[in-house]
């Protein structure tokens, strides 16, 4: 038994390593991990347990579909709480953008926005703040607020593309920026025409706010100034003017309202004439329903048939159509006149700029 031991030890000890070369080997090995371990942020619990949920995964995808469309504009709409920032900063990793530009209006949220967006991406880009105190310009994603962006000396250091992804935070306060810029470039409460003479915010962002709808409400919100006041059935058919048609995709019910503002009877045999003499739009049978439809609010579905079952333009008139009563009884208001005219106009507009 001692014989067989000794025999083992003496097998073990040829067989070693000097230990000094060892320890010199295991020194070399120590001292670059160490280094890496510096280098490399251990990931948190929450980066751990991150993972995007239904609305957040759904975002993303909608967002791909619209961009192999060749849309360069997304908007998110979603109840607070529910991961918004999270939705944007998977998106953005999913993207992988050279640099983004994520602009938020207040700065208590900034730092907030940051580190949701770190647990979202680690350390695969580096991460910046621009605000009142802090100037750290250089970052491949730099999270910045809207008053510390706007002043020309921050912004002219920026090349126009030098962002190829901007998040812009509660995206319906931006419109209000954008409004006093203009507004004070003008001297006065800019006309809808104006937004896009002097290349501001498009007014269709206002029209598709579900918590404006008009540009009457947002100058009812944001401007001091505004004094003119509808009543709530004139809001409703503002409202639904702006939203339904001054996007400019048909032309045929902003060609129908224009006649009301001049005419109250004959309103469809007009309205044919215009539409093939100057669109070279044939105008049948089953064209006319669908427009009748249309300005009669029988298209409309769910909360929409709700919200908008006042708004009745059109009455029979004989063998054509004339103004419905309620609708010619508002056009008497100025205000709601001048309105409509002016929402009309740009719909028009938009819609010329199409052809």
């Amino acid at each position: 038994m001692v014989h067989s031991v000794l025999e083992e030890f003496n097998t073990l000890w040829r067989q070693s390593n000097p230990i000094e070369e060892w320890i010199e080997q295991y020194s070399e090995i120590y001292q670059r991990q160490k280094l890496i371990a510096k280098q490399t942020k251990v990931p948190t619990l929450t980066q751990y347990r991150l993972r995007p949920n239904t609305m957040q995964v759904e975002f993303v995808h909608n967002l791909r579909r619209l961009q192999s469309r060749g849309e360069r504009k997304a908007l998110l709409i979603s109840a607070t709480g529910t991961g918004k920032t999270y939705a944007a900063a998977f998106a953005v990793q999913d993207k992988k953008p050279r640099r983004m530009l994520f602009l938020v209006h207040r700065e208590q949220i900034l730092k907030q926005a940051m580190e949701s967006f770190r647990n979202v991406l680690g350390d695969t880009k580096s991460l910046g703040l621009l605000s009142g105190n802090v100037k750290q310009m250089e970052s491949n994603y730099l999270f910045a607020t809207v008053q510390t962006m706007s002043k020309p000396e921050v912004y002219q250091k920026f090349n126009p593309s030098e962002f190829d992804f901007i998040v812009i935070d509660e995206t319906h306060r931006s419109g209000a920026e954008s409004y006093q810029n203009l507004k004070i470039k003008l001297g006065h409460i800019p006309k809808i025409s104006e937004f896009d003479e002097f290349g501001s915010i498009h007014i269709v962002r206002i029209f598709d706010n579900n918590s404006l709808g008009s540009y009457y409400k947002f100058l009812v919100k944001y401007e001091k100034e505004y004094t003119i006041r509808l009543n709530e059935k004139e809001e409703k058919f503002i409202e639904f003017i702006s939203k339904k048609f001054a996007i400019g995709k048909r032309v045929h019910e902003l060609e129908l309202i224009k006649r009301m503002l001049y005419y109250e009877h004959g309103l469809m045999r007009s309205l044919s004439n215009t539409l093939k003499s100057n669109y070279d739009i044939e105008v049948n049978q089953k064209t006319i329903t669908n427009i009748v439809n249309i300005m009669t609010n029988q298209f409309s579905s769910g909360t929409g048939k709700t919200t908008y079952q006042e708004c009745i333009f059109l009455e029979r008139d004989q063998d054509d159509y004339k103004t419905a009563k309620s609708f010619q009884e508002m056009l008497q208001n100025k205000d709601f006149y001048d309105m409509v005219c002016e929402i009309v106009e740009f719909g028009l507009r938009i819609h010329y700029t199409r052809l």
